[in-house]
């Protein structure tokens, strides 16, 4: 009979962590060689998804894997014990917040981020930065590029696996609010008349069919599946701002939410899956919806306790969600299984002096850093600083 517990056999010791808190494993790990190497194993983190916030297995690859030659995103170079540790920072601790880029004007700006690069609408241009975790802000300077075409401001941008899709002001009566782009198809909102879809063929991009609202679209969003597409507007002559449309035959499928107060209009768009998609606005909250239900009423609602509208939003395609609001560069969390109380609450960029009440227009969010631009300044969030303290390999 067994009367220590290295003596265990392996699968019922590996079970037996399996119950184990991060604090515990970091104890476990401290009484024997043996003990660390099982407590460093993957296996023994998986579990613990639902105490962190923005816990990305997936995003992390296995340090071996990566020496036997597999390429990827340089964040992305960490085991799951790594995961967990900057998953940890996330909810508890604060980052390091850098400047990447500043400017003397005040924009509108717009970002995106793909696997391992960086996009920002900057007056008429696009820049593009390559996005590295071994850098002091997470962005590689000397992988950057401009996109130049427009005479004007870039309103919204779009990027997909082969272009970069923008649009912009010019014609005034015909300029581009809202955007965004597939492999096979683009919706634009477009002022004083509607939605507009373009499909793909043998030349390029063309117009399929254009949907008149009586509302500014200020946003619009294709699902993950190609499928659909929801737009939000701004709820002034139609009391039915968001709104669910089948991307082929442009036609309104189902409006989410009722009761809507006069210019309570939707702000940004986010889809977490081909069902779910969360929406903010002009209404103070975060909403959660579920297509498969009635969409009659959210299925989670986030309520700003100061009542500050959220400007931009994005998650982390599960339970954690993030929210630009409309002042200050603040920044908030939020995590769907505890919807009584944001998680937490932070201002970003030099407040006092550069973005000096500035919303927050758009945020990204990968599984190490924040991104945000601010009317002055894109700012960069690093979550990987060893805050949180687990044993190295």
């Amino acid at each position: 009979m067994c009367t220590q517990l290295d003596q265990l056999p392996p699968e019922i010791l590996s079970k037996i962590l399996s119950f184990l808190t991060k604090d515990d494993l970091v104890q476990v790990a401290q009484v024997s060689k043996d003990s660390r190497r099982l407590c460093l194993e993957d296996p023994r983190w998986k579990h613990l998804k639902g105490s962190v916030a923005n816990f990305r297995p997936d995003h992390f690859r296995n340090l071996k894997e990566l020496q036997n030659g597999h390429q990827g995103h340089v964040s992305n170079r960490n085991s799951l014990k790594e995961a967990c540790r900057i998953a940890h920072n996330w909810r508890h601790h604060r980052p390091k917040d850098y400047t990447v880029k500043k400017q003397k004007p005040k924009l509108l700006p717009w970002l995106c981020v793909d696997e391992n690069t960086l996009f920002f609408s900057h007056t008429s241009n696009i820049l593009s930065y390559g996005v590295r975790q071994g850098y002091r802000n997470g962005v590689d300077h000397r992988k950057s590029r401009v996109y130049r075409g427009h005479r004007k401001d870039v309103v919204r941008f779009a990027v997909t696996n082969t272009h970069v899709i923008s649009g912009g002001r010019i014609p005034v009566d015909k300029a581009v609010v809202s955007l965004d782009a597939s492999s096979t198809s683009i919706v634009t909102g477009i002022r004083e008349t509607g939605i507009m879809v373009f499909g793909k063929n043998d030349v390029g991009f063309s117009s399929m069919y254009v949907y008149s609202m009586e509302d500014i679209v200020w946003t619009v969003v294709i699902n993950p599946d190609e499928r659909y597409f929801t737009s939000g507007s701004s709820c002034h002559k139609d009391r039915q701002p968001l709104n669910v449309f089948d991307l082929e035959r442009g036609t309104r499928i189902t409006t989410c939410g009722r009761d809507y107060r006069y210019g309570a209009g939707v702000l940004a768009l986010h889809y977490q899956n081909p069902f779910t998609f969360i929406s903010c606005g002009y209404d103070c909250s975060v909403n959660c919806w579920d297509l498969r239900d009635s969409c009659r009423l959210p299925v989670v609602s986030f309520p700003d306790e100061e009542q500050s509208f959220p400007y931009s939003v994005d998650s982390d395609l599960d339970n954690f969600v993030v929210c630009g609001l409309c002042r200050y560069g603040h920044i908030k969390f939020w995590d769907k299984r505890y919807s009584a109380k944001s998680l937490r609450s932070f201002f970003i960029g030099n407040v006092g002096l550069l973005n000096n009440s500035s919303p927050v227009y758009s945020l990204k969010m990968t599984a190490t850093h924040l991104y945000a631009a601010l009317s002055q300044s894109l700012q960069s969030m690093d979550f990987t600083g060893n805050l949180c303290q687990l044993p190295a390999r």
